[in-house]
Parts: structure tokens; sequence; C-alpha cells
């Protein structure tokens, strides 16, 4: 009996539930396309940061292989001075673990992916989940940040005869290498496109594409309107213990909602906290409906608006429900969000000062607070416009126009 060789793909992630999630969806179906195939989905972790239980256990009942790898202390929430060093202490052990595996899938915040591949000669295909804007290597921030890691960096190209340094490039408050192979961006391509998102970039074989199961019909009740809030995983759990003024800026706008919506009749208003409750509220109202995490995809088919951080995926899932949007930008490609929204007349985005986007675009800085929130009618204003007077279905209908893009359409990865 002849046995076919099996297909070893390896998928090197951050433990952040926004970039594993859209990787471990992929790896399923995958798995479930060719029986040949095997997926080692390798975690780029840290000491205090990993995988949940509840995570874990979706992949104790999946065909993965999960390995998790701790890369030290995450002493600081940003990007561009968390990656290196874990990089660093992790390589090794990546490169160990993808050794006779045919193809790597890398997150862009899990470099040892992409350097992996490099070094054993394996095709590596780089997953952007973050929303991609046009890349200028004159931001303060960013060649900062080379400057900072440049000896680290040197190293790596010094040990394994690499070339990095004129390969990095920037993408929201983090580095991007992009892949020699193909680079596959979760979003809708005109979420994307309405800015140069591809100036000074050099992206070969660029795929944009969707989740086909996030596409849910959209219920919404002609009792009541729903207004949902989320601002993610990273908002309120790994950057809250590090900002008192991230904590004091979010808890004003909780506050806001509430005292507009409290016993309104015909609204309700739900609020995934990403954290316990009580942190976040010691009443609350009876048409609130809060809890520490919620199943969004369902919520966002039912809602009649959103009020996100405006990560990428949040921004995407809500074009696949077709939900307006008040974007509250705090980090990263969030700002590159929140502009492409407001360009594409899909919502409202409370944006920093210009002048300042080289300087919020970095986690750690703590500066949240924006004067264009300062009262909180003008959040008001917003939503009452977006629920009110506003119809924004002739918007989503145009940016939705590329019905083709979806992962069941694997033979649109670059994988043989």
């Amino acid at each position: 009996m002849i046995y076919a060789v099996p297909k070893k793909i390896a998928i090197i992630s951050p433990p952040f539930v926004g970039h594993y999630r859209i990787l471990f969806n992929l790896a399923a179906r995958l798995i479930a396309s060719d029986n040949n195939i095997h997926i080692t989905f390798i975690i780029t972790g840290w000491t205090h940061v990993s995988l949940s239980d509840l995570e874990r256990k979706k992949f104790d009942i999946s065909r993965m292989t999960l390995i998790e790898m701790d890369g030290g202390i995450f002493q600081r929430p940003a990007p561009f001075y968390f990656t290196f060093p874990r990089v660093t202490n992790l390589i090794e052990r990546v490169i160990k673990a993808c050794e006779d595996h045919m193809y790597i899938i890398y997150d862009t915040f899990s470099l040892e992916g992409y350097i992996a591949g490099q070094i054993l000669g394996i095709p590596a295909i780089c997953s952007v989940t973050g929303v991609m804007g046009p890349f200028d290597s004159r931001l303060p921030l960013f060649s900062q940040a080379i400057t900072d890691n440049g000896p680290i960096i040197n190293q790596l190209e010094d040990t394994y005869k690499i070339s990095l340094l004129e390969r990095i490039q920037m993408l929201g408050d983090g580095y991007f290498i992009a892949s020699d192979y193909q680079t596959i961006q979760w979003s809708w391509p005109k979420l994307i496109e309405i800015d140069d998102y591809s100036c000074n970039r050099s992206l070969v074989n660029n795929q944009f594409m969707r989740p086909l199961n996030n596409r849910t019909c959209a219920v919404r009740s002609l009792e009541e309107k729903i207004i949902y809030f989320s601002l993610g995983t990273v908002v309120t759990t790994h950057l809250w213990s590090h900002s008192q003024s991230l904590q004091r800026f979010v808890r004003k706008i909780l506050e806001s909602i509430v005292e507009k919506f409290d016993g309104r009749h015909g609204y309700r208003v739900i609020i995934s906290a990403g954290r316990k409750v009580s942190d976040l509220f010691t009443t609350i109202p009876r048409n609130f409906l809060v809890s520490e995490s919620l199943p969004q995809l369902d919520i966002l088919s039912q809602s009649n608006l959103f009020i996100t951080h405006g990560g990428g995926n949040s921004v995407n899932e809500a074009i696949d429900a077709g939900v307006p949007m008040i974007v509250i930008p705090f980090f990263g490609d969030q700002h590159q969000s929140a502009a492409n929204v407001q360009k594409l007349g899909i919502g409202h985005s409370f944006m920093h000062e210009e002048h300042l986007l080289d300087r919020v675009i970095d986690a750690s800085s703590g500066l949240y607070e924006r004067p264009c929130l300062t009262d909180k009618n003008s959040l008001y204003n917003a939503i009452d416009f977006l629920l009110h007077e506003n119809d924004c279905a002739g918007a989503f209908m145009d940016l939705k126009r590329d019905e083709h893009i979806n992962i069941t359409n694997l033979n649109r990865l670059s994988l043989g």
C-alpha cells in the first residue's frame, strides 16, 4: 500500500486573539479540505502573556499540534519593543519546530516565521490581520525603533547570514516584513485600497481574503435598536494595567453611553467588557447586557450601531454584517482603520489630531484623550446621526462587491 506524504504546515502567531483566531480558522479549513494536511500551530508568547485555558481547549479537540513558546517577560506593551527581544529568545526553537515542514504561515507580529523560512529555505506566507496603509520610513517612531533595536537586528543578521534591516517596514505600531512568496490580507479590498496602502511596500502575490462563515444574514429588530460596544481584547487586557490614562478614558466613554441610554425605551446596549465586569461597572442598567466576552459575529448581525476601537478584525466583521461604526482608535493600525471608515462613509471616527499620530500610534505613549471627545455631546451627535439619519446601506453595498474572496477558495493560497 502506498501512503501519501503528509503536507506539514507550520502556523506561527502571537497569543493575541485577533491574530491567532483567524489563523486557527484557516487551519481548520485547510485540514477539512485535505486529510493529508498536518498543522503545527506555534504560539510565540511571553511568560505572562499566553493562551487562555479556554483557547487551549479548542486546540485540544482540533487535529492540530499546539506548541506554546515562552519568549521571556512582556515588559512594554509596544510591538516595536517587544518583538525582537522575543525573536532572539525563540528563533532557535521555532527553526527546530519548522524543520520538516513544507510551508510556514506567519503573523506579522511573529517574525520568527519569516526568519525560519529564510534559514530553512521553506516558503513562508505572511498573514496580515491589521489594516495596511502607506509606509513612510521617515516617521520618527519607526526610525527611533530601528535605532533602538539595531544591535539585536544586526546580531540576528550576523548569526544567521540573512538580510533583515533592509526588509523591515512598519504596519500600525509594529514591524512588517513582507513575504517573498505570498501575503494574505484578511480584509475587504476596498477597505484597504481606499488609501495608497502599497506605497513604499514590495508585496509579492498579495491576496485579500475574508472568512465565508462571517457573512451572516442581518436579522435586526424593528422593536428596538441595538448598540454594541467593544474595544477588542488588547485595550482592556494587555494595555489596561500599563496605563491609568487609558483606564480613565475608557470609563469616561462608558459613563457617557450609560448616561445616554440608561432606561431608554427602544434601545438595548450590549457591551463586551474584555475583562471582569466589576472592573468597569458597579451597577448595570436594565436595558444593558454586559459580559466579559460575547459572540461578536452573532451580535453584529443584530446590531444597528457598533462602537469600536477599530481593530482590523472588528472593522471587517462590521463590514461583513453591514453595521455602521463609531471608531475610537487607540493605537497602531486602528488610526488607519478609523480614517478609512470615515472615507468610505460607513461610520464616524473620533481621530487624534494629525500632528500627534506619530506619537499616539505607539501604545506605550499613554496619549488617549482627544479634543474631539472632550464634549460628550459630540459622541451623542454621532450616535444619533448613525442610528436615525444616515443610511450606510449603499456604502456597504459598494464596498462589498468583491464576493469572490473567502478562505474556502484555498487554491488562492500558494500551497502545492
